[in-house]
């Protein structure tokens, strides 16, 4: 998966995924679960509303390991 863009400054990012069906989870640094979602589709903009800081997208990759995708707010 990667996000576009990344640092982001408005309330929104895209996401593409080589998935034909993605499922997410967005945490902060704590570990404390943000938003969670899922799309069809190899792109989903997500509307993702937070203070600046750095998080870190959840999701399953091809092999059905779970795989980490850092983001940062500026």
């Amino acid at each position: 998966m990667t996000v576009i863009p990344n640092p982001f400054k408005n309330d929104e990012i895209i996401l593409h995924s080589t998935l034909k069906h993605t499922v997410y989870k967005i945490f902060d640094l704590s570990g404390k679960k943000i938003q969670t979602g899922d799309f069809e589709g190899v792109e989903s903009r997500v509307k993702i509303v937070v203070s600046p800081g750095i998080y870190f997208i959840r999701y399953i990759d091809k092999a059905s390991k779970p795989a980490i995708v850092k983001i940062i707010k500026l």
